[in-house]
């Protein structure tokens, strides 16, 4: 699936905004387009719900070296049907937040690169057509960055460290 993710993403220096709607590949084919593109970064994803396979997906790529550091936060009400993987996933991400949230969004971010994925795929497999819009848009990605900051600000850490700080 990451060839089609590969083919469909433009290179987000080039396309500082692209839109597609596609049930061709999943969220992390795209992250994992961006990280070849931008480098190693470091990770905040907002969501309703999770996943094994995504959880998989999120360690290997922090085993690879693509991604430095990664918190999540998923739904309160989403955490009684995923409380299995909340011991996986406080193995894998730095922080895990379970807060009020149905957004799904992708922070991205180095010395060089600041990406901000909005979704409306879920940290599982949908197999089903799903929206996203990428966006370099400084602007876009400090608007986001305060946001998912006051999120993590009123939800409840379960696991790890603190958020790292993702405004630039």
């Amino acid at each position: 699936m990451y060839n089609e993710a590969a083919k469909r993403i433009k290179p987000v220096r080039e396309s500082p905004i692209q839109a597609f709607v596609t049930d061709k590949f999943q969220l992390f084919d795209t992250i994992e387009t961006i990280l070849k593109e931008v480098g190693p970064c470091q990770m905040i994803i907002t969501s309703f719900s999770m996943s094994e396979e995504f959880i998989r997906k999120i360690y290997r790529f922090k085993e690879a070296g693509r991604i430095l550091g990664a918190s999540v936060v998923i739904d309160h009400k989403a955490s009684a049907k995923v409380s299995k993987l909340l011991n996986f996933a406080g193995n894998v991400f730095d922080a895990v937040y379970l807060g009020s949230n149905h957004s799904k969004v992708v922070l991205l971010w180095n010395t060089h690169s600041q990406v901000a994925i909005i979704t409306s795929q879920n940290l599982t497999r949908g197999n089903r057509q799903e929206s996203t819009v990428i966006t370099t848009d400084l602007q876009v990605y400090l608007d986001l960055a305060q946001d998912v900051a006051a999120i993590t600000d009123n939800a409840v850490q379960i696991c790890n460290t603190p958020v790292n700080n993702c405004q630039k």
